[in-house]
């Protein structure tokens, strides 16, 4: 994955994580807070996982 579109999604999933946090804790509504999680767990999936090297 380029660099670039990698940055773009970590900053994206950052925001949507942080947006879905502060509408379901000011709302109540338990799908806002379940998206948060969701858009965490991929920010710290893409953050995290590295391209494994290819054997040939």
């Amino acid at each position: 994955m380029k660099q670039s579109a990698r940055l773009w999604i970590l900053i994206l999933s950052v925001f949507a994580a942080i947006t879905c946090y502060a509408m379901g804790l000011s709302s109540g509504m338990v799908i806002f807070i379940g998206l948060g999680i969701f858009f965490e767990v991929l920010f710290w999936g893409v953050f995290i996982v590295k391209k494994s090297p290819s054997y040939s």
